[in-house]
């Protein structure tokens, strides 16, 4: 996941080596949100089989919701909190009914700890296409 969603990272406000994680997450807190929900979007994407159409919007309700009508063979649940120092969480969870059963849980602390890692070494990496060789 973290070679695919890197990209996503790019337009954090970096911080000074002797910030805090809490202080970080309080200046990019709408950024570290938006950067879950994204990558969280992109897992159900990518666990989700023979979809005939892709997930474009999550409904974080946590409660069940099909993403493959009218089959109904495989859904997801969600929800984002804060928890008391105010560091978002998305809690995001696929399911399948194929093959017997199948879950898999969206690991939202791998995304902010790279968020974190790139804030703390100040790295900016703009897309930027590559060059056509002449």
């Amino acid at each position: 996941m973290e070679e695919t969603h890197k990209h996503r990272f790019s337009s954090y406000v970096s911080v000074s080596k002797n910030s805090s994680f809490i202080d970080w997450v309080l200046q990019n807190q709408s950024h570290i949100e938006s950067s879950l929900l994204s990558a969280g979007l992109d897992f159900i994407n990518e666990q989700g089989e023979d979809l005939k159409a892709p997930v474009t919007d999550l409904i974080l309700d946590n409660r069940w919701h099909y993403i493959d009508k009218p089959a109904r063979k495989q859904s997801y649940k969600g929800i984002l909190q804060k928890n008391t120092h105010g560091v978002p969480y998305l809690k995001l969870t696929y399911y399948s009914f194929r093959h017997g059963g199948y879950s898999e849980h969206f690991k939202a602390k791998e995304v902010i700890k790279e968020l974190w890692k790139q804030g703390r070494e100040g790295v900016y990496k703009p897309i930027v296409p590559p060059k056509k060789p002449t």
